[in-house]
């Protein structure tokens, strides 16, 4: 018997330019801290932010390579997943 199903906040965020070319910004809706990690097609790390606590921030390409990554952004309550794709 199903008593009731509740319903996940989920937090709109905000990431443009996609595909980047030498940077990006993410945009959140709250200052809330949270932890953004950048990881590559192999699933390996290369960049985090820790702490992170304000609205937006910007995502500089430095020396990426073109290519497929994920954003893996995480707070107190949410894990969140982004797509984002280096261009030239």
């Amino acid at each position: 018997m199903i008593v009731g199903i509740s319903e996940l906040e989920s937090e709109t965020i905000l990431l443009y330019p996609n595909p980047m070319i030498d940077r990006a910004y993410l945009e959140f809706e709250d200052s809330s801290t949270r932890m953004i990690r950048l990881l590559d097609v192999m699933g390996r790390e290369v960049r985090i932010w820790e702490n992170v606590n304000s609205q937006k921030i910007e995502i500089r390409r430095e020396d990426l390579s073109i290519g497929n990554y994920t954003l893996v952004i995480s707070d107190k309550n949410n894990l969140t997943s982004i797509k984002i794709i280096i261009s030239q």
